[in-house]
This record gives C-alpha cells, sequence and structure tokens, in this order.
C-alpha cells in the first residue's frame, strides 16, 4: 500500500533489521522516508515478522541453468560474500549460468553501491573461479 502510489520505486528490501528502498526517478528522500517511517510506526505493533511474500520475478531475473550447478554456486556464495553483504543491508542473487557465465542481480544496498558494481562482483568472480570453475566470468544482468 506505502508504495503503490509511488511509482518510482523499483525495490523494498527487508533483512533482519535492515529495509532498504530503491528509486528509479528524482524522488524527494526526505519525503519519502517520512511515509516510511509512518507507515513503520503505524504497523509496528500489528506486525508479524513470520510473513511471506510471493512475488513473480521479473521475466529477465527467473533463474535459468543447470540446477546442479546453480546449487553448488549459491552454496559457496553463501558461505563466502552472501553475510558480508548481507550486514550491510544487501545481497546477491543468481539469475543465470550458461557457457561459463554467471548471471546476478544485487538486492537492497548492493544495488547502488558503487563497489558492488566493480570491487564485490571481481570478488565474487575470484571467488567462483577458485572453488567452482576456473574459466568463470559473472556478469550483472539486466533488472
Amino acid at each position: 500500500a506505502i508504495f503503490q502510489s509511488n511509482a518510482h520505486i523499483k525495490e523494498v528490501y527487508f533483512f533482519d533489521n535492515y529495509i532498504t528502498v530503491t528509486q528509479s526517478g528524482d524522488e524527494d528522500w526526505d519525503e519519502l522516508e517520512q511515509i516510511i517511517r509512518k507507515v513503520i510506526s503505524e504497523q509496528f505493533e500489528s506486525h508479524n515478522p513470520d510473513f511471506s511474500v510471493t512475488v513473480e520475478p521479473k521475466e529477465s531475473l527467473l533463474v535459468t541453468g543447470d540446477k546442479e550447478d546453480l546449487e553448488k554456486i549459491e552454496t559457496i556464495l553463501e558461505q563466502t560474500i552472501r553475510p558480508a553483504l548481507q550486514m550491510d543491508g544487501g545481497d546477491v542473487r543468481v539469475v543465470g549460468y550458461e557457457n561459463n557465465v554467471v548471471k546476478i542481480f544485487y538486492q537492497g544496498a548492493c544495488g547502488s553501491c558503487p563497489s558492488a558494481s566493480m570491487g564485490t562482483l571481481y570478488a565474487i568472480e575470484n571467488i567462483l573461479k577458485e572453488q567452482f570453475h576456473p574459466e568463470i566470468s559473472v556478469v550483472l544482468a539486466d533488472a
């Protein structure tokens, strides 16, 4: 309800104690922050932390590739890079693996972080080269 009237919101990411809002326009952050604070304070007491939301992913973010390879890649990311990203309010989602190319999509704070597109991307690639396949490359998926 909070974001249905705001066409500039691209993503709302929840994780532990973080809420990250990503916008696509020139929205006034101060105004948006006030709306978010109001909704949180009004809904806090009745909030169920065990809620579940099912959202159909965009067609460009559907997971493609060999299931066994994708599971290995996910396990490696879960044990290495993902905990650090989550501590900073973000995450990484693998959306495909084909011909030694892993396609990823950054979530939450990582989606707008300058170091995500270069430093973290190369770190992910190096970890996967070392632990999964030496000829692998990692690219950002089209959002």
